[in-house]
C-alpha cells in the first residue's frame, strides 16, 4: 500500500527517474548580495497563478522564474513564453523558462530555490510537503489545503528543513493592517469580547457546472489534475476555476477560498486566544440548482467559542450584513470586526473603521494608494524574498495558516453534521465525531 508519505519521498517521473531530494540548497542558507536572484518555479499558472506571476514575481529583480508547471499544455507553454519574452526584453543573458506537466520533474531541479504553488486547493498541500522534502521554500496560495494531519506534516518538514513558508493572504503585507495589529496588541480596543468575521460565499450567479462527461481535450494530463481526489469523468465545467472552488471533492468553496482572508485577520490579532479548545455551532445551506455539479456550501452562520478566547461568529456575506451593519458605517462584502470593552474596529483589505476617532485616524493615516491590492501590489512576496535571504523575520508562520484553514474547515463539517462540534486543540482531532473527522482527514486516491 503506498501510503502520502512514501509517494511524496520515493515518487519518480518517467524522464528524470528517481526523485533526488537534496538537503537545502547553499544559495538558499547564505546570499552573498543584492544581486543575487531567488530561483522560483512557479507549480499552477491558471488564471490566478498567471496573475500571481506578473504581480508578485516577473517584475521584481529578486527573482528569476527559471520554470514553470501546469497540467494544460498550453498554460504552461504560455507561461514559459511570457517569463522568456519578458527576461529577454530586460537584456537578461538565457532568458529561456522550462515548462512541465510533471510538477515532480520541476523539484528534482537543484537550481530552484522556491516555488509558487497556486494550483487547485485538492493539490496545495501534497505538493507543498513534496517541495519542502526537496529544499524549496514555498509560496502557498489560499486556502492550505484539505487534510487536517497534512497540515501538520508540512509544518513538521518545513522544521526539518528549515526551509520557509509563505501563505496566499496578501494583507499581511498592508501598513495600516500592520497598524491594526498594533491597536490589537496595545490594549487600544480593551479586552476584545467577541469577534464577527464574513466573507462571500459565492452565489449561484456564478458560472455553473453541470455533470454532462466528455472527451479529455488534447494537452490536459486529467489524471493528474485530479491526483489525490476520487476517479471521477472529465468534464469542462469541473477543471473550470469555479469547479474545483465549488466542488467538495477539491475544495470547502468559499469558506476557506474566501474566507482565509478575513480569519486570517482575526488569526493575525487573536492567535494566541484561538489555540485552545473550542466548541462550534453552525448552520448553513447548499444553494445551487439540482442540475449543477456544485455542491459546496455558500451560505453560513457559525458561533465558535474557544476556552480561552473570545466568541467568533463566521459568516456569509448575505447574513452578515445586519449583524455588522449595527456598527459600521458602510457596508463591505468581507471583513473582520472586533468588540473590545473600550472600543470596535472592523478591518478588511480596502478598509479600516473604528467607533474611537482616534483609532479611526490612526488606522487610516495612510495614502490612498496603501489600501488594497493595488496599494502593495508585489510587496507581498517582496517580503518573503527577504525572508529567504535572512534580513528579517517571518510575519506569517505556518501555525497562522493552519490556524484559519481549521476554522473553515470546523464550520465546514459542523454544518454537514448538522451537530455541535468539539475540537481537541491538543490531540489535533474532533472530540465527538467519527465521520467530522474523516472529514477533516480525507483519503485521497493511490498513488497521490
Amino acid at each position: 500500500m503506498t501510503t502520502r508519505r512514501s509517494f511524496l519521498k520515493t515518487a519518480t517521473v518517467s524522464t528524470a527517474g528517481a526523485l533526488i531530494l537534496p538537503t537545502i540548497l547553499p544559495s538558499c542558507i547564505k546570499w552573498k548580495g543584492a544581486n543575487d536572484r531567488i530561483n522560483v518555479g512557479h507549480i499552477g499558472v491558471g488564471s490566478r497563478g498567471m496573475a500571481e506571476m506578473k504581480m508578485y514575481v516577473l517584475p521584481f529583480d529578486q527573482f528569476r522564474i527559471n520554470a514553470v508547471c501546469d497540467v494544460f499544455l498550453s498554460r504552461r507553454e504560455s507561461a514559459a513564453q511570457v517569463v522568456s519574452k519578458k527576461y529577454e526584453s530586460d537584456g537578461l543573458k538565457n532568458p529561456s523558462c522550462d515548462s512541465y506537466n510533471d510538477y515532480r520533474e520541476l523539484l528534482d531541479r537543484r537550481d530552484i530555490d522556491m516555488v509558487a504553488i497556486t494550483s487547485p486547493d485538492h493539490w496545495h498541500l501534497p505538493i507543498a510537503i513534496h517541495a519542502v522534502q526537496a529544499g524549496k521554500h514555498v509560496h502557498v496560495n489560499k486556502p492550505l489545503g484539505l487534510n487536517y494531519l497534512y497540515m501538520l506534516e508540512l509544518k513538521e518538514e518545513l522544521e526539518n528543513q528549515k526551509l520557509k513558508f509563505n501563505y496566499g493572504t496578501q494583507q499581511r503585507s498592508y501598513a495600516f493592517l500592520k497598524k491594526a495589529m498594533e491597536v490589537v496588541r496595545n490594549g487600544g480596543l480593551g479586552e476584545i469580547k467577541k469577534a464577527i468575521v464574513w466573507a462571500p460565499g459565492g452565489g449561484t450567479d456564478r458560472h455553473i457546472g453541470y455533470f454532462k462527461p466528455m472527451n479529455v481535450p488534447v494537452g490536459l494530463d486529467y489524471d493528474m489534475w485530479l491526483g489525490p481526489a476520487p476517479k471521477s469523468p472529465y468534464t469542462a465545467d469541473r477543471v473550470h476555476r469555479d469547479g474545483s472552488f465549488f466542488i467538495n471533492d477539491y475544495s470547502i468553496g468559499f469558506l476557506g477560498g474566501w474566507g482565509a482572508h478575513p480569519l486570517d485577520v482575526l488569526v493575525w490579532a487573536l492567535k494566541d486566544q484561538l489555540t485552545t479548545n473550542c466548541t462550534v455551532k453552525a448552520t448553513g445551506e447548499i444553494r445551487w440548482p439540482e442540475s449543477s455539479m456544485y455542491n459546496n456550501i455558500n451560505v453560513w452562520d457559525a458561533k465558535l467559542k474557544y476556552e480561552n478566547g473570545p466568541e467568533v461568529r463566521f459568516l456569509s456575506q448575505d447574513l452578515a450584513k445586519p449583524v455588522v451593519m449595527e456598527y459600521l458605517s458602510e457596508y463591505r462584502q468581507n471583513g473582520t470586526l472586533f468588540i473590545g470593552s473600550k472600543a470596535w474596529m472592523s478591518l478588511s483589505r480596502t478598509y479600516a473603521e473604528s467607533d474611537n476617532p482616534e483609532i479611526n485616524q490612526a488606522i487610516n493615516d495612510f495614502p490612498k494608494k496603501d489600501f488594497g491590492l493595488d496599494g502593495d501590489r508585489g510587496t507581498h512576496l517582496l517580503e518573503f524574498a527577504s525572508l529567504i535571504r535572512g534580513d528579517s523575520e517571518s510575519y506569517m508562520s505556518v501555525d497562522d495558516a493552519i490556524l484559519s484553514d481549521t476554522i473553515s474547515h470546523l464550520t465546514n463539517v459542523a454544518i454537514r453534521q448538522k451537530q455541535e462540534i468539539t475540537w481537541d486543540a491538543v490531540a489535533g482531532k474532533l472530540k465527538n465525531s467519527p465521520e467530522g473527522n474523516k472529514l477533516m482527514n480525507r483519503e485521497h486516491r493511490q498513488p497521490y
